[in-house]
C-alpha cells in the first residue's frame, strides 16, 4: 500500500498541515528565492516573489518592488501549497507515494492545479499507470519535451525542471 506522509507545522500552539520538506526544497531549487517582488520575464513580466508566488495564488497583494519577510514568504507558501494539495486530493484518485504527490504538487504550483488535474499525467496516474504519468511530466508520448514552453517558445530551463519533476515522481517507484 502506498502512503503519503502528512506534515504538520506548529503555529500558535496548534498543529496545521504543511508541505513536505522535499517539496519545499525542490520548489526553491527551481524557482529560486527572492524577497523583493520582481517581474518574471518568462511569465510576461508577472510580478513574482519568494519561490514563485504570484497574484494568481497569493493571499496577499504582489506589488513590484515590495519587500516580503521570510515569515511572510513561508506563511504564503504553506497556505498556497495546502490549497493546491486540497484540490489535487479531489482529482488524484490513486493512493500514491510521497514523491509522486510532491511532483504533482510542484506541477500544480508551477502551472496551476486546474491544468495539473486536467493533464494526461493525472489521467494516467488515476488509471494506475504511475510510471507513464510520471514520464508525461517531462515528455509527450512522441518523446518531445512536455511542459517546457512559455507560449510557443521552448525554454531549456523549463525542460530541465520538467525532467527533474519526472525524476522526483519516479523516485519511490519500484
Amino acid at each position: 500500500m502506498k502512503k503519503r506522509i502528512v506534515y504538520f507545522i506548529i503555529a500558535g500552539g496548534a498543529a496545521v498541515l504543511g508541505a513536505s520538506p522535499q517539496l519545499l526544497k525542490f520548489m526553491e531549487r527551481w524557482e529560486g528565492f527572492e524577497y523583493v517582488v520582481y517581474a518574471d520575464k518568462i511569465a510576461g513580466g508577472l510580478p513574482t516573489v519568494c519561490s514563485g508566488i504570484t497574484k494568481h495564488t497569493s493571499p496577499y497583494p504582489v506589488i513590484l518592488g515590495e519587500r516580503w519577510s521570510k515569515e511572510k514568504c513561508e506563511s504564503a507558501t504553506q497556505k498556497i501549497v495546502l490549497e493546491i494539495q486540497g484540490e489535487l486530493a479531489k482529482c488524484v484518485t490513486q493512493n500514491v507515494d510521497q514523491s509522486v504527490w510532491d511532483s504533482l504538487s510542484d506541477h500544480g504550483w508551477h502551472f496551476g492545479v486546474r491544468r495539473t488535474c486536467n493533464s494526461q499525467t493525472v489521467s494516467e496516474i488515476n488509471k494506475g499507470n504511475i510510471k507513464k504519468g510520471c514520464d508525461l511530466l517531462a515528455y509527450k508520448p512522441s518523446g518531445e519535451p512536455n511542459w517546457s514552453y512559455a507560449g510557443n517558445t521552448f525554454y531549456q530551463g523549463l525542460h530541465n525542471r520538467a525532467k527533474a519533476r519526472r525524476d522526483l515522481c519516479l523516485k519511490d517507484l519500484q
